[in-house]
């Protein structure tokens, strides 16, 4: 049931402008602030989150609506399966079988378990999940979004590393005559194309009559060295 509802709460916000788990994770806080405040007192503390107060009123009745006195300490937790669902599915996208996921009432844990009996040839999957890496990527800048992961930056002694692989990878797969042209342009997509360098420009020769050498001359007269 959890990766159900965090799975739905994850494909709302997928079309979004604004992809975060706002709504999800005030439900999760509303039913844990519900378990030590009243009725009255949860409702003047969600003002900071929620200005109207309709709304508000809404919210905490749907975290106190299990109990026979809503004016008494306690809550219902039903609705934290929103946001615990989706930052189960957030933290390990890259690991799940997501047309898997969509064959039953599957926990994350159980994929394995049943990818051997679950039958997905009768499956209807939602029309995003068509493009599963477009799909993968956009859950992953989600997740990124709400700090659930973290952006790992590789070091520029790597960066420049790969890069050096990469150039040797090309030279390797070059001919001895594409290679020394290689060394010569030192761009190996130039030499692949068969680019030559330029002819060095030919001086630009300035009239006397032009309105530039005429500025020049009148700097150059202008100029006067200080006296040493």
């Amino acid at each position: 049931m959890v990766n159900e509802e965090g799975l739905a709460a994850i494909n709302t916000i997928y079309q979004a402008q604004v992809k975060m788990l706002f709504l999800p994770a005030l439900l999760y806080y509303t039913a844990c602030m519900s378990t030590e405040m009243s009725f009255k007192e949860l409702f003047e503390h969600l003002a900071i989150y929620i200005c109207d107060p309709e709304q508000r009123f809404k919210q905490v009745v749907r975290a106190k609506r299990c109990l026979p006195d809503c004016g008494q300490v306690g809550g219902c937790g039903y609705d934290q399966c929103y946001f615990e669902g989706a930052v189960t599915i957030l933290r390990q996208v890259n690991e799940i079988d997501f047309k898997l996921l969509y064959a039953g009432k599957i926990c994350c844990d159980e994929l394995q378990r049943v990818k051997r009996i679950a039958r997905q040839d009768c499956v209807k999957l939602p029309h995003f999940l068509k493009d599963i890496v477009a799909y993968r990527k956009t859950l992953n800048q989600i997740a990124l979004k709400n700090g659930l992961i973290q952006k790992i930056s590789r070091p520029l002694l790597d960066r420049n590393t790969d890069r050096q692989k990469a150039r040797t990878r090309t030279m390797n797969c070059m001919s001895s005559d594409q290679r020394a042209s290689s060394r010569t342009l030192s761009c190996p997509s130039r030499a692949r194309s068969g680019l030559q360098f330029a002819a060095p420009r030919q001086p630009r020769i300035i009239s006397r009559r032009s309105s530039t050498c005429r500025r020049l001359c009148t700097s150059v007269a202008s100029f006067r060295p200080s006296p040493s």
